[in-house]
């Protein structure tokens, strides 16, 4: 039994190096809500993404709402897309025209 493990464990490990594998993802984000009358809720989503590796899009994003108080309304929400670019780096200053964020290799 722990032979046959060893064996399994060992084929991923050379399995996994042949195969090349690249992710993308969001590092941080927030979603926040501030109440401004009745039923009538403010929702930001904010995004915090790597310049070298995001995914900009223009599209607006979808996040899926409930409540227990059973008030109707749509359970998926379509946000609005602004971008805003705030570069916060480790660069020394005279580096950060180099930086991804402004289309360099740093």
């Amino acid at each position: 039994m722990l032979k046959s493990i060893r064996k399994s464990l060992v084929t991923l490990f050379f399995f996994a190096l042949i195969i090349g594998v690249d992710a993308s993802h969001v590092p941080g984000g927030n979603i926040s809500y501030e109440n401004v009358g009745p039923n009538t809720f403010v929702i930001t989503l904010t995004v915090f993404e790597d310049c070298g590796t995001a995914f900009y899009s223009n599209l607006p994003e979808s996040i899926d709402v409930s409540n227990d108080c059973g008030i109707p309304f749509p359970s998926t929400i379509q946000l609005p897309n602004i971008v805003f670019q705030d570069e916060v780096s480790q660069l020394c200053i005279t580096s950060l025209p180099l930086s991804e964020c402004n289309g360099g290799s740093l």
